[in-house]
């Protein structure tokens, strides 16, 4: 039980501190309630990231973003969930630079699906703007996913080399809502 003290006023501090920095956290009784103290590994933190793309299908790298909520909110140890609320982006850890950037975005337009589709903003409902064509952003979403799940250790996410958390645009160009999530 004493080894636990330390661990708990740990994050105490922690919690106290992340209402000054815009961080909300889903279990804020859970930190001022004493009888709950052997229950600090349900708490959470939880910040949203506003991510604007410029175009229409982009990748976007969001890995400083996600560190930066680590950092600022004092955890140690955990795992931190990033999750798209959107259906016409996903998320991926892939390498970021300009060349795989572009190759990428090449890659998702060659293999672009023309259609027809019965989505209701498709031809069927009269649009014929492709800007408002969008089935094909639903499927790659679907298929690449919407949420990434990262071990993090000293407050550091365990990556390999070259990973980075990227958005990936596939609708844009678009403000994107990123939920980022911290589970100690």
């Amino acid at each position: 039980k004493k080894k636990k003290r330390p661990l708990l006023r740990e994050a105490l501090s922690s919690c106290l501190s992340c209402d000054k920095l815009g961080i909300y956290t889903t279990e804020q009784k859970l930190c001022q309630d004493p009888k709950l103290k052997l229950k600090w590994y349900t708490f959470s933190v939880v910040k949203n990231l506003q991510i604007e793309s410029t175009d229409k299908i982009q990748l976007i790298d969001i890995t400083d973003k996600v560190r930066s909520i680590i950092t600022q909110s004092n955890t140690q140890e955990g795992i931190v969930i990033i999750f798209a609320q959107h259906t016409t982006c996903s998320l991926v850890i892939s390498e970021f630079e300009d060349s795989l950037c572009d190759d990428f975005s090449k890659y998702i337009q060659s293999i672009y699906p023309k259609g027809p589709f019965k989505h209701g903003h498709g031809i069927r409902n009269g649009l014929n703007n492709e800007d408002k064509f969008h089935t094909p952003s639903h499927i790659f979403s679907s298929l690449i996913g919407q949420h990434i799940t990262i071990p993090f250790t000293a407050g550091k996410m365990h990556f390999g080399t070259w990973q980075r958390i990227c958005l990936v645009e596939l609708n844009g160009p678009k403000v994107r809502n990123i939920i980022v999530k911290l589970h100690l």
